[in-house]
């Protein structure tokens, strides 16, 4: 909970007479300090909430009744309805709205932006923030059934109705009073001990103000429909740098939305590289097991695309598929052995034979004998009490 440093200021600047009162968190007020504005900051903590309250006169305060709903477009308008009742250029004002009246209107006020830096300006350096700013008369309550609201203190009164607030000189009270539908049902408070004047209406309801700043600030607190001046321009930095607030539960959503999809996605590529990683291993496996001889592997379809080429080898009509099918015949109708080994190398192609006896042998080698295109080499023949076994090149004639 945070301490409320309500201020009252009769002009701007850090060396004016001020007065204060804080409000504690659990809402008792404490004592009102009267000192320079400058020393009373000098007393604020860093997180005091600040809440100036200012002079009435320094502002036009009134309604509008503009057929326009949205804030914005309303913003927009207020210069062009409250130009006739401004003395200042309007381009020199800063404007503020308020709630609705019981007509329906707004609630407006306009102040030169020059004079709300002015008061602002001292607080610049301070530790708290000041968090509004009101005008006096703005604050006074309207209760069911009262239609006017009378603030009076020593030379100086203020007036509230439903459609304006102003401040005055009491000399003007009686004036003021004669304006007024009702002034019978006027609801008056007497502040720091000021007597009832002369002209006020016997029928009014009183109250007796021991501490004016308290009883503003009171009202400051409940709300009574007063008007923030700080809005646009003059808004709060700490409400203007948390504008995002109001979206952070659905941006937190969205951004565990994103973060499960990218996890789902990062673990959809890890799985699938790990499946790709696999294949290729397998692939280079199965290459190594085809070509033996090829010990450096870059890129398994090139190189295996070329050692089809050269298995085919379109050519010379000499490569392995040549070779396989000139040995198709004679190793059909030899039946005595079994092919253990096959291996194709150098443009030559290595069988490994498994058979009964050595006679296999030499009648596959007549076989071949007769070919032209093929030349068979033995490499090797043991004989043996499991069999024979036989190692044997074959070669296009006139090869390698």
């Amino acid at each position: 909970m945070r301490r409320t440093l309500f201020i009252r200021l009769t002009q701007p600047g850090p060396d004016v007479p001020a007065t204060s009162v804080v409000r504690q968190p659990s809402g008792e007020f404490g004592r009102v300090e009267r000192a320079s504005l400058a020393t009373l900051l000098g007393e604020a903590a860093a997180d005091d909430r600040v809440v100036l309250l200012l002079p009435a006169e320094d502002a036009v305060i009134t309604t509008v009744d503009l057929p326009v709903r949205q804030r914005a477009r309303l913003m927009q308008a207020l210069p062009f309805a409250l130009e006739e009742q401004l003395a200042d250029d309007v381009d020199t004002m800063h404007f503020a709205l308020g709630g609705k009246t019981t007509q329906g209107g707004h609630h407006v006020a306009a102040i030169r932006a020059d004079r709300l830096e002015a008061y602002l300006a001292p607080f610049e350096h301070c530790a708290a923030t000041v968090e509004a700013a009101y005008l006096d008369a703005q604050l006074l309550p309207l209760e069911a059934g009262i239609s006017t609201a009378l603030w009076l203190e020593t030379q100086r009164g203020l007036l509230k109705t439903d459609g304006q607030a102003l401040a005055m000189d009491t000399e003007l009270l009686a004036i003021a009073l004669e304006q007024l539908d009702h002034p019978e049902a006027a609801e008056v408070w007497l502040a720091d001990g000021l007597d009832a004047p002369a002209g006020l209406p016997a029928d009014a309801t009183r109250h007796q103000v021991r501490d004016g700043i308290e009883q503003l600030a009171q009202w400051a607190h409940a709300g009574h429909g007063a008007l923030n001046l700080l809005q646009g321009a003059f808004r709060p930095q700490a409400e203007q740098s948390q504008w995002w607030r109001p979206w952070l539960p659905a941006a937190v959503i969205g951004g565990i939305l994103v973060l499960l999809a990218t996890g789902y996605q990062a673990v959809d590529l890890v799985q699938k590289r790990q499946t790709l990683q696999a294949l290729e291993a397998d692939n280079i496996a199965q290459f190594q097991q085809l070509f033996p001889a090829e010990q450096r592997i870059v890129d398994v379809r090139t190189q295996l695309e070329q050692q089809l080429r050269q298995l085919n080898n379109p050519n010379d009509a000499q490569g392995f598929l040549f070779l396989l099918d000139q040995t198709q015949q004679a190793f059909a109708d030899s039946s005595s052995f079994a092919m253990t080994e096959l291996q194709y190398r150098d443009g030559q192609l290595f069988i490994g034979l498994e058979g009964e006896d050595l006679q296999a042998l030499e009648r596959l080698r007549e076989q071949f004998a007769q070919q032209t295109a093929v030349e068979l080499e033995v490499l090797s023949a043991n004989a043996g009490t499991d069999g024979v076994k036989v190692r044997l090149r074959l070669s296009p004639r006139g090869g390698a």
